[in-house]
């Protein structure tokens, strides 16, 4: 969304349940954690966002940010079983940051622009 926002929706109803100011600019990406009611979000302001899904609230809290990131920050996804993090960006930079942790762990540069996928491998 350019205008930096995430609807949540009942499906059910098919109407909109709340509305969330994730990020100050674009959101670039979601991504579902596969297991836990949580997502990811991030953007052009360059950060990462995790969210918590409040189900019996119709909710959602952010619980998690990671604003290290020097360009747009493209995609992002979780590692269930390493409970991190893994978020690319326009410049070609990798990072992983463990969940509940406020810095990046470590980063990964070599790509000459934008990280447009990633994908995992257990």
């Amino acid at each position: 969304a350019i205008d930096g926002l995430i609807f949540v929706w009942d499906l059910n109803t098919q109407t909109r349940v709340t509305e969330v100011r994730a990020h100050s600019k674009n959101i670039n990406y979601l991504s579902l954690h596969p297991s836990q009611d949580s997502f990811l979000s991030c953007g052009t302001d360059r950060v990462v966002k995790v969210w918590t899904i409040h189900k019996n609230e119709l909710s959602v809290a952010m619980s998690n940010t990671f604003d290290d990131h020097s360009h747009s920050v493209t995609k992002a996804i979780f590692y269930p079983s390493r409970e991190e993090v893994i978020s690319g960006d326009s410049g070609g930079c990798l990072k992983f940051s463990t969940l509940g942790k406020p810095a990046v762990e470590h980063s990964l540069e070599g790509h000459q622009s934008t990280i447009s996928g990633l994908a995992l491998s257990e």
